[in-house]
């Protein structure tokens, strides 16, 4: 149970013919209630049971949230040049208090209990974190088709992180467990200026540049009383090249480099045991990561002849990559994992797609086609492993409509999915995935409306789960607009009336495939109604 109240506003005003001013602000309140219910169990190779867990969690929450931005922008009396000054404050502020309940069992081969263990704990979270950015951007043309551009910015994060566990004594949470507690903060102060020149020609735009910035760190662990600092200085590349090879035709090349820096829930020596056979911990040394992105894009588009065609590939190495060190106990089914620094890590896709109106008629067809791949380096029990996950597939969607009479659409998609490690090379996972998505809409006389649409989600059962898992999500509706501008409708409507909406998740990882069911919200049944504002007085369009 989730209650929130939010309230946004907007200044945006015109100081004079060359200067504006915007101001966004939006705040929130909110109370969470919340109780969950798990049931986990893991198989061997030769699905023997090695264990089961049962676990419930209640947690009580309170949460609040501030975001203001300020963007000032101007332009001078010679042409090309431009200033604009931006300011961004983000507050988030979360406290919770909750119960971890949980039951495991550890089996034997012959599936006779080996050991079982309990959790009975309390657990109490707050976290806060404030942003505060400024940055200046000022532009100058060199020539008619030549222009350059500095930037400077600093930005302030600090985040502060407490976690407590207690354990229950004789009818108590009083007993402080030190190993699944932490008190910590995590403060970042960047510098970052750049310069960039772009160019712009009848047939082509040039642009290149970079960025430099200077980072000072510091991690604080109030409970062990110790204090980490450090700086890092990077650079961030970039250049674009687009050759415009008709009024809607182009082609164009990107590079950019950046960096993600750890979070404090990385960073921080905590053990986190929500999962019992699922342990987390921190890592205080982790490092930045760099990756460097390069993209291609084409597209083609015939506005006479409602045609489209578009491609873009990307590739990507990262430095550095945040991954995951895990060490198992095979015998128990337990796992313990941290954030490690890795190497060798790529990400690969090609999209690509098609489509057209079909002559005489109101009806447009649409095509796709898709890959992805990539390697993603984990260490296990201290030894290196490399994931291999490929995809492939493709789409076709049609859409048809008819002012006032009908709104008709449907897409679908299939996919293949292929899954390698060198830990395991004996063992290679494949498995197909589809959906449909079909939707339609009927304008009826009297400003009547009705519509149905469908989510279809096929999964193809693999060797270790074999369990039908397809499902058709199927809604309608029934509307009636009033007014002039129909801006006041009443809708009823009914989700999911098949009630067969359920969770759905499958990981593959060096060591497991794990596949995971949860419940949602099913079937229900909603009557409302809407009033519209808007500055012309027409309603937005339909959802759906």
């Amino acid at each position: 149970q989730r209650l929130r109240n939010l309230v946004t506003g907007v200044y945006d005003a015109q100081i004079d013919s060359f200067t504006t001013l915007k101001i966004t602000a939006s705040g929130s309140v909110s109370k969470t209630n919340s109780f969950s219910s798990n049931y986990a169990e893991s198989l061997s190779e030769g699905l023997q049971k090695v264990n089961q867990s049962t676990r419930n969690t209640i947690n009580n929450g309170d949460q609040q949230m501030l975001t203001t931005t300020a963007l000032l922008r101007r332009r001078f009396s010679k042409a090309g040049r431009t200033m604009s000054l931006n300011f961004n404050q983000t507050y988030n502020n979360r406290e919770s208090d909750g119960f971890l309940f949980s039951d495991n069992r550890y089996f034997n081969e012959d599936n006779t209990l080996r050991s079982q263990d309990s959790i009975n704990q309390q657990k109490r979270n707050d976290s806060r974190l404030l942003t505060l950015a400024g940055k200046a951007v000022f532009t100058e043309a060199l020539s008619k088709t030549m222009f350059v551009e500095l930037n400077y910015s600093i930005a302030k994060s600090a985040s502060h992180t407490e976690r407590i566990t207690l354990a229950n004594l004789n009818g108590k949470y009083e007993d402080y467990i030190d190993s699944l507690s932490t008190d910590y903060e995590f403060d970042v102060l960047t510098h970052r200026g750049g310069l960039s020149w772009r160019v712009n020609k009848k047939k082509y735009n040039l642009s290149v540049g970079s960025d430099i910035s200077n980072s000072d760190f510091r991690q604080k662990d109030l409970l062990q009383d110790t204090t980490l600092t450090y700086n890092y200085v990077n650079l961030f590349p970039r250049a674009n090249f687009s050759y415009i090879m008709g009024p809607q035709k182009r082609l164009s090349v990107n590079y950019n480099g950046n960096t993600r820096q750890p979070t404090i829930d990385q960073l921080q020596p905590l053990r986190d045991n929500t999962d019992p056979l699922n342990i987390y911990r921190g890592n205080p040394n982790l490092k930045q990561e760099f990756r460097n992105s390069f993209s291609l894009n084409f597209s083609n588009y015939k506005v006479l002849n409602n045609q489209h065609m578009y491609a873009n590939a990307n590739f990507s190495t990262i430095s550095n990559a945040i991954g995951t060190a895990e060490t198992f106990d095979y015998t128990l089914g337990k796992r313990i994992y941290e954030p490690v620094n890795v190497s060798g890590n790529y990400n690969a896709n090609l999209y690509m797609g098609y489509g057209f109106k079909v002559k005489s008629t109101d009806l447009n067809l649409n095509f796709t086609l898709n890959g992805n791949t990539g390697k993603n380096n984990t260490i296990v029990n201290g030894s290196k492993n490399t994931n291999t996950n490929s995809s492939f597939g493709g789409g076709f969607g049609l859409y048809y409509f008819k002012q006032k009479k009908i709104n008709l659409d449907m897409y679908s998609t299939v996919t293949r999915n292929i899954s390698e490690s060198s830990i395991r090379p004996d063992i290679t996972t494949k498995y197909w995935m589809a959906s449909i998505n079909p939707n339609i809409t009927v304008y009826l006389p009297a400003k009547f409306e009705i519509g149905t649409n469908a989510a279809i989600s096929l999964r193809e059962k693999t060797a270790l789960f074999d369990r039908d898992l397809n499902v058709i999500r199927w809604n309608a509706f029934a509307a009636k607009k009033f007014l002039k501008e129909e801006s006041l409708v009443l809708r009823f409507e009914i989700r999911d009336i098949l009630d067969q909406n359920i969770g759905f998740q499958r990981n593959i990882s060096s060591t497991n495939i794990t596949e995971r069911t949860y419940d949602t919200l099913r079937r229900f049944w909603m009557l409302s109604l809407t009033y519209n504002f808007s500055k012309n007085g027409k309603a937005p369009a339909s959802p759906w």
